[in-house]
């Protein structure tokens, strides 16, 4: 998952015996690939578990109460009315 929410899928199999008009080449070259996106996952998957780390060391749950009074920006919100 070298590109963030899009998995590749190589979708072909490698077979042990070079088939006639196949190069050796070419199946090292795509085992070579299956090699590199392990390893990306791998190292994708470690840096989102040390991303949650240093996230998780600062972040502090906000709990409000029901019937608590709270600020809203509407700065990112499509309303119909602009003076809400």
């Amino acid at each position: 998952m070298a590109l963030y929410g899009y998995d590749p899928e190589l979708r072909f199999d490698v077979e042990d015996a070079a088939t006639k008009g196949e190069t050796p080449a070419a199946r090292d070259r795509i085992l070579r690939l299956y090699e590199i996106r392990d390893r990306l996952r791998e190292e994708l998957l470690k840096s989102q578990e040390r991303q949650a780390k240093y996230y998780n060391q600062r972040h502090q749950p906000k709990l409000f109460k029901c019937g608590s009074l709270i600020k809203l920006s509407t700065q990112n919100l499509q309303l119909k009315n602009k003076k809400l």
